[in-house]
């Protein structure tokens, strides 16, 4: 099960070729109880938001007290990259922060062929 809230405002176009090569998806996984925090503190960075969240089945669970997690896709600009991890870091000290990709290559990773 996943969800996706894209943005739709002019100033967040992935039409205009500037925008779409400036803005970046960071990848952080982190509990589901830990969610909402992480989405909080993402929330307070200018321009940043998540744009998609994914929960990630463990398929090797045994019991209950497994937690659930979930894999945010957090957007920003690369110039915010510092101002968002340490964000991130402050909420959720034990959450894994995966890798770094354009906004281009991510909407090819969600499906869309040309990243458009």
């Amino acid at each position: 099960m996943a969800y996706a809230a894209y943005r739709d405002d002019h100033a967040f176009s992935v039409r205009s070729p500037v925008v779409a090569t400036q803005i970046h998806v960071l990848d952080v996984v982190v509990s589901c109880a830990d969610a909402c925090r992480v989405r909080r503190a993402v929330a307070r960075c200018p321009g940043a938001g998540v744009v998609r969240c994914e929960v990630l089945l463990n398929e090797r669970s045994s019991t209950e007290n497994d937690a659930p997690r979930v894999r945010l896709m957090v957007r920003m600009a690369l110039s915010s990259y510092a101002q968002v991890v340490h964000a991130l870091l402050e909420a959720v000290p034990s959450g894994e922060l995966g890798r770094l990709v354009s906004w281009r290559n991510h909407l090819q990773r969600c499906g869309l062929r040309y990243g458009h």
